[in-house]
């Protein structure tokens, strides 16, 4: 009997533990406050360059070649100083063509890259896939919320 009360103290010990040092990542629903948890994400990401790119259509029987060139210019520009992340996105409605988001530390990190040798030859590599020319726009990060 012992045992078993000890048991579940210990666990019940543990269990409580955890929720009085697990950081809260949401609203203070009593008063309406912002935890230092959501404060310190946001103040993480707060100034993140992002860069969106809408891609020209990729030109026909060449989706593949794309693809493939997208994953390699992903590692490409991974080893980049300030690099966050690289995403290709395909819409779900209307026109076929795809769209990036590029995630950097600054500006000056994003142009760093875009300005390098790196950049060049990822750019006459996709260039020949491409009914045209990328379209970039450029944004900082105010607010962001992850689950």
């Amino acid at each position: 009997m012992n045992w078993i009360i000890s048991n579940r103290f210990f666990w019940g010990f543990l269990v409580g533990l955890n929720f009085a040092l697990a950081p809260p990542l949401i609203l203070d629903a009593v008063n309406g406050t912002r935890t230092k948890s959501v404060e310190a994400i946001e103040k993480k990401t707060k100034g993140v360059f992002v860069n969106l790119i809408n891609f020209p259509p990729v030109k026909p029987g060449k989706e593949a070649e794309f693809l493939e060139w997208f994953r390699w210019s992903n590692e490409l520009y991974a080893k980049h100083k300030g690099f966050i992340s690289r995403r290709l996105l395909k819409p779900t409605e209307g026109k076929s063509n795809y769209a990036a988001i590029v995630e950097h530390d600054s500006k000056e990190t994003f142009m760093a890259m875009h300005l390098s040798k790196d950049r060049e030859e990822a750019f006459k590599r996709v260039e020949p896939l491409l009914e045209g020319r990328p379209t970039p726009h450029f944004y900082e990060v105010v607010i962001t919320h992850k689950k």
